[in-house]
């Protein structure tokens, strides 16, 4: 209590004046009261101030992985491309009886290259844990969960399908290919080569084709169907840290 306050209600005490008293004693207590109030507010205030440099944050982290997801996935689109292509090659090659060994190898092992289908959820899964509700642009939230729960888990579900079905390739591939020791820029490596160009003509090979073309494509169109949603959300956020004067 401060020293002058404490003054005057002594004061008052002595004089026997109750009713100023008690008018005084109703005032100290609305002091205290607005100061509890406003205690309370300023308190408030800083714990808003928290969550949403929290959710700043949070949202270039976001937005920083996407960009780098986006031209991974871009990149593994390209790759599925130039599959595609090499496939495209070798059943022009059967279909015009065009059976050179070093074309058909050429764009065979087109054909293995790996794709691997992988992403960085870190941001989200920390926003997830800490509460969804923390992102306060609702468009953000509904994109950002419909991406991370919905289309990036189904499109790693169906590559894992595929994936299943390489055992079949791979079946096929042996049966149509022989391993020879190779010189690839000074190392000696093993690979899968096909030895009779003939092979091409083969029902197998048509089969192998078949399976890899209609694996590649579906992969191709899964990862392409991901990637538009990625761009809208991070223009999303771009427009929010902007408003934000966080750019």
């Amino acid at each position: 209590m401060l020293p002058f306050l404490k003054k005057i209600r002594q004061q008052l005490v002595q004089e026997n004046r109750f009713s100023r008293y008690l008018l005084y004693a109703i005032g100290e207590i609305f002091l205290v009261v607005i100061g509890i109030l406003i205690a309370l507010q300023i308190n408030n205030w800083n714990e808003e101030k928290k969550i949403r440099n929290y959710e700043l944050k949070m949202l270039r982290e976001l937005s920083n992985v996407i960009k780098k997801d986006e031209g991974y996935f871009g990149s593994m689109v390209e790759r599925l491309q130039q599959k595609g292509q090499a496939v495209d090659k070798l059943l022009q090659f059967r279909e015009s009886n065009m059976a050179i060994q070093d074309s058909i190898n050429k764009y065979f092992q087109v054909t293995r290259y790996e794709t691997l289908f992988q992403y960085n959820s870190g941001p989200y899964g920390s926003i997830k844990s800490s509460g969804i509700e923390k992102i306060s642009n609702d468009s953000i939230r509904t994109r950002m969960v419909d991406l991370y729960e919905f289309l990036i888990p189904r499109t790693e579900k169906i590559l894992e399908r595929l994936e299943g079905s390489n055992s079949k390739e791979e079946e096929l591939m042996e049966s149509l290919t022989e391993r020879v020791l190779i010189d690839r820029n000074g190392n000696q490596i093993i690979q899968r080569v096909i030895t009779d160009p003939q092979v091409i003509f083969k029902p197998d090979f048509l089969h192998f084709i078949q399976v890899h073309k209609s694996n590649t494509y579906v992969a191709q169109s899964r990862i392409q169907g991901i990637l538009p949603a990625m761009v809208h959300l991070d223009s999303l956020i771009q427009m929010e840290l902007s408003l934000r004067g966080d750019q």
